[in-house]
């Protein structure tokens, strides 16, 4: 929200937004309240390319606000 660009506010925007709906998939296909597409939940699930995507995406998001 400190982020005076707009691009740059947008492109963490969408990072957040890809990262909600990547938690978002995960908990409602394990909890059955939505068909189970195999994502994996960041952080939590074991898969090296998750983690290293949602790392990579968090490391953006502080290279913007510095």
């Amino acid at each position: 929200m400190k982020i005076r660009n707009s691009f740059y506010k947008n492109v963490a925007f969408g990072f957040t937004i890809c990262f909600i709906f990547q938690t978002f998939l995960n908990i409602g296909g394990v909890t059955k309240f939505i068909p189970s597409t195999g994502v994996t939940l960041p952080l939590v699930s074991y898969g090296g390319s998750s983690i290293l995507s949602a790392l990579i995406m968090f490391a953006i998001i502080q290279g913007l606000y510095i």
